[in-house]
């Protein structure tokens, strides 16, 4: 799969996947993958797998998770998933959408 994010509010956002590992490690199976700092734009690629992906944003020296996460409503064509991050409800200063690399290579995204 590949992964774009994009930062549209500003401030520091971190990128934070977990793949799940069926050999139980990690938390309720999932464990941190990768992370990357979304500055205004990132993208990069996953393997196949199940994932579970976040984004966190800094605050006075942590890393929060934000009051708004979910599915976008911007559906697109060849699309996996289409997701929005944001400080508040309703906000969406980091969009990740998820796209397939290649035909056939069975991976979820989750």
């Amino acid at each position: 799969m590949s992964y774009a994010a994009n930062n549209r509010g500003g401030g520091r956002w971190l990128m934070t996947f977990m793949r799940f590992d069926p050999s139980g490690l990690g938390h309720d199976g999932f464990t941190v993958s990768t992370t990357q700092e979304v500055a205004t734009h990132t993208e990069g690629t996953l393997e196949s797998g199940q994932w579970y992906a976040l984004a966190l944003y800094r605050s006075g020296g942590h890393w929060i998770c934000p009051g708004n996460a979910g599915e976008s409503d911007e559906p697109a064509p060849g699309v996996i998933s289409n997701l929005c991050f944001g400080r508040e409800i309703g906000e969406c200063e980091v969009k990740l959408t998820v796209r397939p690399q290649s035909t056939g290579s069975g991976a979820t995204q989750r």
